[in-house]
């Protein structure tokens, strides 16, 4: 039985009975025991999950051990890919190499995770006790304590940092993201969900909105948070195709709020 260690990153491995090794993950916390509880409650139907059910259902129990630990989660990332590496393909239940975090699957992965998902919700019993869950009281206020501590650590913060600045430098990332994101907001049932959730969202409290006021200011008044949000604006505008697309839309918005007001009138 695995022990959660005491630096903050660990990679582990999740056996057979028999010591044969099904799958290599990177955690923290009590992620290690986390796949258990997904295959007991029904959370998931993926392979791992399967795997782990079948072990349950021949009497066995799941050997988690925890093969290397570090505070450096850049370092626990890449002792996970370099662990998956040593296996064949096929072997482990993973979805992934490794070392990404599931940052940037490929669409093979994706569309595994898309099938499995909507699996997942056609359990029976399944959507009603995840929406009672949701639903329950204090579930909003522990989710935003967990984001909140998460936000508020600096390393976590740099970690995330550094991910986004090597996916948005990657030129395929970038344009598969842009592509997306104007292909949803064109889409009509896109904009009037968007449009639904923006108006059923509960009003932003004082406190927030001081809190959400006080950091805008802040990062105004920072000579170099000023000079990186005008340099990266700048640096935008000289793009030919990012002029091109931001005069279209202003172009089609005017073109969009000329014929709203003609029909009032």
């Amino acid at each position: 039985m695995a022990t959660i260690p005491s630096p903050r990153f660990y990679v582990y491995t999740l056996a057979r009975p028999d010591g044969s090794i099904f799958y290599v993950g990177k955690g923290s916390g009590r992620r290690v025991r986390t796949h258990e509880d997904e295959a007991r409650y029904g959370r998931c139907q993926c392979r791992r999950c399967r795997t782990i059910q079948k072990i349950w259902k021949a009497g066995g129990e799941v050997q988690r051990t925890i093969i290397f630990t570090t505070d450096d989660e850049v370092e626990a990332y890449a002792y996970e890919a370099e662990t998956i590496a040593q296996f064949k393909p096929g072997v482990l239940c993973n979805l992934t190499s490794g070392g990404d975090g599931m940052s940037d699957p490929s669409p093979e992965t994706r569309a595994r995770l898309r099938e499995s998902c909507k699996a997942v919700w056609d359990v029976p019993g399944y959507r009603e006790k995840m929406l009672a869950i949701l639903q329950s009281p204090g579930y909003r206020e522990r989710v935003r304590n967990t984001v909140i501590a998460l936000q508020s650590d600096p390393a976590h913060r740099e970690n995330l940092r550094a991910k986004q600045k090597a996916n948005w430098e990657d030129p395929d990332y970038r344009a598969r993201q842009s592509a997306a994101m104007a292909e949803g907001q064109r889409k009509p049932e896109a904009r009037a969900r968007m449009r639904a959730g923006r108006k059923a969202r509960p009003p932003v409290s004082p406190e927030t909105r001081d809190r959400m006021s006080a950091g805008i200011k802040a990062a105004y008044a920072s000579p170099e948070s000023f000079a990186r949000k005008s340099a990266a604006t700048k640096a935008n505008w000289e793009d030919p195709d990012y002029r091109a697309r931001q005069t279209a839309s202003r172009k089609a918005a005017w073109v969009r709020r000329k014929a709203r007001s003609t029909e009032e009138s």
